[in-house]
């Protein structure tokens, strides 16, 4: 490549040294002047060669200044000998690294996912050999079908390569509903108070109607069967009945609201600390009501803890102020609506239809008072066993 070195002399006589380099076989891609009988030559390496050998054979003072090309590749790739090797090994390791799973993680999906056991899985995996650091050639498909086949709670395992990690998913199977035994005579009773929506009666003798009011325990659907025209025979009772019920919470909140502000007043002081000793310097002045700004002065370096701290105090009072009506009924409403949910969710239904929430004011001497009532339907036929059973 041309014109790869940049070659600075001093000489009294450049057009010599020129003619010299030439005869031996030198050619320059450019030759200039840049002062003070300093030549600058842009030349191949070659030709760089033989013009410092030159300067070095008649003590002229020479040197390279720039390098391009594969020469400046060289030059680089001498300097830095092991930077190849270390690259090389930098690549290898990383190979190595990732040709291995560092991370074997299990997870569980679907409604039942808490049914999950991890602890069985896990030994399942080290029983197979399945643990950090090992190749990367795992079938997960073979793996998958093993793991379902050893444990029958999974509806579904899978295994698959996410890098160095390996990730088995399951979904647990949901438990079988109890069967229906119509001869286990049992009586269906009300597992809340309300009223009656609607009655669905698969066997047994409905006991209540649309439009009843029920209570906890009171009995919805008999487990009995007429035999005959005289006689009846226990059942197990089977059936549903939607019930409307209602859950409420309250909240007070005054109508003034106190805040603490500031005076504008302060009082600043000092005080020298060290080893937990304090020194007082300049006392600050206590106000009856106050707020404290300190301040740490490190005057004694890391081997002697000695700072000042620097007090200010801060009068402040309490000014009281009337909260917009608009405002303090929204901050109460939403507080009822939430212990209004809490009980909801304390005492009521797993599984309910939410049919509407109201909230209702009032005053309490000088504080408002709001009431909220949620309002749901749930199928409220139990089990007595169940019923107190929770």
């Amino acid at each position: 490549m041309r014109n790869e070195v940049t070659v600075r002399a001093r000489c009294l006589m450049p057009e010599r040294l020129i003619d010299r380099a030439v005869k031996q076989g030198a050619r320059f891609d450019s030759v200039r002047l840049a002062g003070n009988n300093t030549l600058v030559v842009d030349c191949d390496a070659d030709s760089a060669r033989l013009l410092l050998a030159l300067c070095q054979r008649f003590n002229l003072a020479a040197s390279v200044t720039h390098l391009r090309g594969g020469s400046a590749l060289r030059r680089f790739i001498r300097r830095r000998a092991t930077l190849i090797p270390g690259i090389a090994c930098a690549l290898a390791l990383c190979a190595l690294f990732l040709s291995r799973l560092w991370i074997v993680d299990i997870a569980f999906t679907g409604d039942n996912a808490a049914l999950g056991d991890a602890a069985a899985l896990a030994r399942s995996l080290e029983a197979w050999n399945i643990r950090p650091g090992i190749a990367r050639n795992i079938d997960t498909a073979l793996l998958a079908q093993r793991l379902q086949a050893e444990d029958r709670r999974y509806s579904y395992v899978g295994a698959r390569l996410q890098g160095v990690r390996l990730l088995v998913e399951a979904v647990p199977e949901a438990p079988a509903p109890p069967l229906y035994d119509v001869d286990a005579a049992r009586d269906l009773v009300c597992a809340r108070d309300g009223i009656v929506v609607s009655a669905v009666v698969r066997s047994g003798m409905l006991c209540v109607k649309p439009g009843d009011a029920v209570r906890r325990g009171q009995v919805l659907i008999r487990g009995e069967e007429q035999a005959s025209a005289e006689e009846t025979r226990p059942i197990a009772a089977l059936g549903k009945v939607i019930v409307r019920s209602w859950f409420s919470g309250e909240a007070r909140l005054s109508r003034t609201e106190a805040r603490t502000v500031d005076t504008g007043r302060r009082a600043t002081g000092a005080r020298l600390r060290a080893f937990g000793l304090e020194w007082p310097i300049v006392p600050a002045r206590d106000f009856p009501a106050q707020r404290t700004e300190r301040e740490y002065l490190p005057i004694g370096g890391m081997f002697v803890p000695l700072e000042i701290e620097r007090l200010t105090h801060v009068e402040t009072r309490r000014r009281e102020s009337r909260l917009p009506a608009d405002i303090l009924m929204q901050r109460a409403g939403a507080l009822a609506l939430a212990d209004a949910r809490t009980a909801l969710r304390r005492t009521g239904p797993a599984r309910y239809a939410l049919s509407r929430s109201w909230v209702d004011y009032g005053n309490d001497g000088d504080a408002l008072l709001a009431r909220a009532v949620i309002e749901i339907q749930s199928d409220a036929a139990a089990t007595r066993e169940a019923l107190r059973g929770g």
